[in-house]
């Protein structure tokens, strides 16, 4: 076709673009590259800034790690010195799980002080980071040593969880020792004046240490905003000339090119096709290109707007169709139920396991809910935030109510999973609406999770 090809056509006519452009290429392309340079340059700095500002963020953060893992190991092993047993007479095992967890993080010293060795910080930083890990060090061999002097008072249960607690080896008169006497041995151990003035020094030692980060992260960070400074300045006045010369470009080309082009605006304002007949060749061409794009644009807008209205992790109805679904209104003759669902532990899933387990535990809740809940099209169950879903149920008495729910109930053992969950039912849905059902049902969710985590604080 003549209009589209690469050949001049006497139907197409007019002036070319390139006689034109190819010289005001030439000087475009000379500003261009002193602009690519000095992007470069703004860039390279801006990211060296930025690498700064991380790098020094996550030493600081690393240093605060010693120090909250150290405070964290002293405060459990303290919670299990002063209180080796519940008021039922129990061995209060509960804060030694806490301690074998945190134990088993890699930011106790030896483990903050590795790592800063192949971290480009000044000398004193590392030295203060090691001399606030052998302290903490000290505090760590000082918990061992007052719980295995309390762990010989009270034995502690055959849990495999608790077998990460180091054993501590006594010597003979610490044997002797009788339960009293090892107790206050213990709490001299944790709660002495040695022992504070360890974890006071971790604390100090921390604190100089970030200081002297921050200082060193400020230091090149003026340096390099200056060499920022300079380099923007530059692009500054390049970026005028071009401005200039744009300029220019569009008094010239604006009969040749931006005039036909305005007549476009109404067309395209309004979705209809472009004439391909009417412009220079490079109209034309922009014309053509448009009307195919328009084609295949009309044909994408059906599949853009179903991916609009679905989940993409779980792939049910995701918020918006939610909101759609509950803002029915004037409609009455039958009855509904709106059910609340919300993932119980799942930022716990998150910390521990990694987002890829919570997607899973995500993924599985889904599909529990919608075996239960689930109509015959699959379309009742709603994913409307990261760990809260909804079902809505017509045409159900509460007995049926009661049995999904009682399914629903064995059914998270199936998968594994832990769900709160509320629900609101109206015998006629025009005596009330399925927004209102919706709020009452959030209530009572919140009151079940909320029973689920308090009696489990309480086991």
């Amino acid at each position: 076709m003549n209009s589209v090809s690469g050949k001049k056509n006497k139907s197409v006519g007019g002036f070319r673009a390139k006689s034109l452009i190819i010289p005001l290429a030439i000087v475009l392309a000379i500003l261009h590259a002193v602009i690519v340079a000095m992007i470069v340059r703004v860039s390279y700095n801006s990211n060296k800034q930025s690498v700064v500002m991380r790098n020094y963020s996550e030493y600081i953060a690393d240093a605060t790690s010693l120090l909250a893992g150290s405070s964290l190991l002293s405060e459990t092993a303290r919670t299990y010195i002063l209180m080796p047993e519940t008021e039922g007479g129990v061995v209060n095992y509960g804060p030694l799980l806490g301690y074998v967890e945190e134990y088993s993080v890699k930011r106790r010293g030896s483990d903050v002080v590795a790592r800063f060795e192949g971290y480009d910080v000044d000398k004193k930083a590392r030295d203060y980071v090691a001399a606030a890990a052998l302290n903490a060090d000290k505090m760590v061999d000082a918990q061992l040593h007052a719980i295995e002097l309390m762990r010989s008072v009270y034995p502690l249960p055959n849990i495999p969880a608790l077998d990460g607690i180091l054993r501590y080896g006594l010597i003979e008169t610490e044997i002797a020792l009788s339960d009293d006497e090892k107790r206050d041995r213990a709490f001299e151990l944790v709660c002495g004046d040695d022992y504070n003035l360890y974890k006071r020094d971790v604390s100090d030692l921390v604190g100089k240490c970030n200081a002297e980060l921050k200082e060193e992260q400020a230091k090149i960070s003026v340096e390099t905003l200056s060499a920022v400074n300079v380099t923007r300045t530059v692009l500054w006045i390049a970026a005028m000339l071009v401005i200039a010369l744009l300029f220019a470009m569009f008094v010239v080309f604006y009969k040749l090119f931006l005039s036909p082009i305005t007549g476009f605006v109404n067309k395209i304002s309004k979705d209809d096709p472009l004439d391909e007949s009417k412009g220079i060749y490079e109209v034309r061409m922009l014309a053509f290109s448009y009307n195919k794009l328009l084609s295949r644009r009309n044909t994408l807008e059906n599949v853009l707007r179903d991916a609009a209205e679905c989940d993409a992790l779980t792939k049910l109805p995701n918020r918006y169709s939610f909101n759609r679904a509950i803002d029915k209104d004037d409609e009455s003759g039958y009855s509904a139920a709106v059910v609340l669902f919300d993932i119980n532990y799942l930022k716990l899933t998150n910390d521990t396991q990694g987002h890829l387990a919570g997607d899973a535990l995500i993924c599985r809740s889904a599909e529990c809910i919608l075996k239960c809940f689930g109509n015959a099209y699959n379309n009742n169950c709603f994913r409307f935030g990261g760990d809260e879903f909804a079902a809505i149920v017509v045409d159900v008495s509460p007995e049926d109510i009661k049995t999904m729910l009682e399914k629903f109930r064995d059914t998270q053992k199936e998968y594994n999973v832990s769900i709160a969950y509320g629900y609101e039912y109206a015998r006629d849905i025009g005596d009330t609406s399925l927004r209102k059902l919706f709020f009452e049902a959030d209530k009572k969710m919140y009151a079940n999770k909320m029973d689920t985590h308090f009696g489990e604080f309480n086991d």
